[in-house]
């Protein structure tokens, strides 16, 4: 039998083993450290890419990744 290759069976899907309760803002924060920054001129909470990429455990190097979000998500560099 074959399993087409999905996103939801691909790299790219959530761990299945991952925590699917409601995380709040102080449990996220133990994850990913949560940080003041700007981001289009406005201050803001923000998170290093690269410490998210760490706890979301992607499968990706980091620099394939993060090309791929920006890419999937349109950010804009210095508003994003």
């Amino acid at each position: 039998m074959n399993i087409e290759k999905s996103r939801l069976i691909s790299e790219a899907a959530p761990h299945l083993n991952a925590y699917q309760g409601t995380i709040n803002g102080n449990e996220f924060a133990a994850i990913v450290p949560v940080i003041p920054g700007h981001i289009g001129g406005r201050e803001t909470n923000i998170v290093s890419a690269k410490a998210l990429h760490k706890a979301l455990g992607v499968g990706k190097d980091f620099s394939t990744w993060i090309t791929d979000r920006i890419s999937e998500y349109d950010f804009t560099i210095g508003h994003d």
